[in-house]
């Protein structure tokens, strides 16, 4: 199973220049810093493994080989998908919402650092 679910839909609507706009929603990253209270760590964790049973789940769902190596940190996925995001090329890039699982401090720094990785215009949503 691969980490991104990538659909191409072309649309001839009389444009005069092509453009290429990838979306990403629902990445669901979680991370923590060791600075975090415990309760912010345990929550974190806790939301981690739902994410890695939503992960597995969804892939056996689709018939899908899902082994240890697909089973990434949901922050991996995420600068996964960044990387994927600037060796495309886009136009623009739409966010839409749930990039992360909840707002905790932690995650919203997240957001920020790798949201800045992204090479080409984009727009956030919340979800």
């Amino acid at each position: 199973m691969s980490f991104i679910q990538e659909n191409k839909i072309e649309l001839n609507i009389g444009l005069k220049h092509q453009y290429k706009i990838i979306h990403v929603s629902d990445t669901h990253a979680i991370t923590y810093k060791d600075s975090d209270s415990k309760e912010v760590i345990e929550e974190a964790i806790r939301c981690e493994k739902v994410w890695y049973a939503q992960k597995k789940g969804f892939a056996e769902g689709a018939n899908e080989y899902c082994g240890e190596e697909q089973m990434i940190p949901s922050k991996q996925c995420l600068l996964n998908i960044v990387k994927y995001i600037n060796s495309e090329k886009p136009t623009a890039v739409c966010l839409t919402g749930d990039i992360i699982d909840y707002y905790s401090e932690s995650n919203y720094d997240m957001l920020l650092e790798i949201c800045g990785m992204i090479n080409y215009q984009f727009v956030f949503s919340c979800g």
